[in-house]
């Protein structure tokens, strides 16, 4: 038996951050974070720094980052 993490171990990594709002229609997506393009990037380490800086000019590359997620009912 392996003893690497399972993929239940695992928090799940969405690249809709609307597919919630389709679980529950009182739902609704109120606002998405993507901490690559937040301020503090500059406090990085330089090479955190420039990987974090190129994935910051796309959306989908930001959201394999730290995404916060902000749901209303």
């Amino acid at each position: 038996m392996s003893q690497g993490a399972s993929n239940h171990d695992r928090p799940a990594q969405r690249d809709d951050p609307r597919e919630p709002e389709r679980w529950n229609p009182k739902l609704k997506l109120i606002k998405e974070i993507l901490l690559t393009r937040k301020p503090a990037v500059a406090e990085f380490p330089l090479a955190l720094r420039l990987i974090t800086r190129l994935a910051a000019h796309g959306t989908a590359w930001s959201r394999r980052g730290t995404t916060v997620l902000r749901y209303r009912f």
